[in-house]
């Protein structure tokens, strides 16, 4: 998929990202968990909690 198609999932974030950025009056980002994510949180969330992440 390039980054120019857009799945059903992408209308759901962009509808949630508009709703939420309404509420909450503050600018609210959504997007897949790719290894990028999964990177930052192995470096700094994990390291400093006991908690694992579901499967």
């Amino acid at each position: 998929m390039t980054q120019l198609q857009k799945t059903p999932l992408d209308a759901v974030f962009e509808n949630v990202e508009r709703e939420f950025t309404e509420i909450l009056e503050i600018p609210v980002r959504l997007s897949r968990i790719d290894d990028a994510a999964l990177t930052a949180w192995l470096n700094t969330w994990e390291p400093n909690s006991d908690r694992e992440p579901p499967n």
